[in-house]
């Protein structure tokens, strides 16, 4: 015997129905959540990317990373990095990548075999015409292929 419910069926009557050998059949509900959300995020604009970092670093040596972002596509936010340290070895400097971004950001570098100091804070404002930017003091605590973890919030 099958029977179809509507909306509004609960987990237990499903469990019941099942025992019995029945099936319900209940649409799932729309999350208004989640739905607030998703269009929250398409209201929001694309702007570029560019986490800076030595590909290769010694143990004990202390080096600056450093992650930009701005709310321009056009802007170059590779500008001016050689100040922080960028040395003749190669660096994973790459192409910006875009980003959904908002006004206010939050960026975190971490990574279990590294010593990371922040320079600024965490959560910052990014202002129309200019990127901005969070620099970290890293240091590897181990030698070997280890994660540098980049995580952006909005």
């Amino acid at each position: 015997m099958t029977l179809y419910g509507r909306i509004g069926v609960t987990p237990e009557v499903v469990l019941m129905g099942i025992m019995a050998g029945c099936v319900f059949y209940a649409p799932p509900r729309p999350d208004p959540y989640n739905e607030a959300l998703r269009d929250a995020l398409g209201q929001l604009q694309q702007g570029q990317v560019l986490f800076n970092a030595p590909s290769e670093m010694t143990p004990g040596r202390e080096e600056c990373v450093a992650v930009r972002i701005s709310r321009s596509l056009t802007e170059d936010i590779t500008a001016g990095l050689k100040r922080y340290g960028a040395t003749g070895r190669d660096r994973l400097l790459g192409d910006a990548f875009m980003i959904r971004v908002s006004p206010f950001m939050t960026v975190n570098v971490s990574g279990s075999a590294f010593s990371i100091a922040p320079l600024t804070p965490a959560d910052q404002f990014l202002e129309d015409g200019q990127f901005t930017e969070w620099p970290y003091n890293v240091t590897p605590l181990y030698s070997g292929k280890h994660p540098l973890i980049l995580t952006i919030g909005i």
